[in-house]
């Protein structure tokens, strides 16, 4: 789970090798935007098959 919206404010640089996700809620995946910009080695994503991934919460958004 990713949902933490400040993720590496609690973990140092280099914490983490990979991250697993069960689906792609924002509540679950909003800790990797800013990771997009890191200019260190890449970080590998896994997730369930989903063409759309995040991109559901543009056309449902709000709570």
């Amino acid at each position: 789970d990713a949902g933490i919206p400040h993720l590496m404010d609690d973990w140092p640089a280099g914490s983490f090798q990979q991250f697993l996700l069960t689906h792609y809620h924002m509540d679950h995946v909003q800790g990797l935007f800013p990771l997009r910009w890191g200019v260190g080695k890449t970080i590998p994503v896994y997730g369930p098959p989903d063409e759309q991934g995040c991109d559901d919460l543009f056309k449902h958004p709000g709570i």
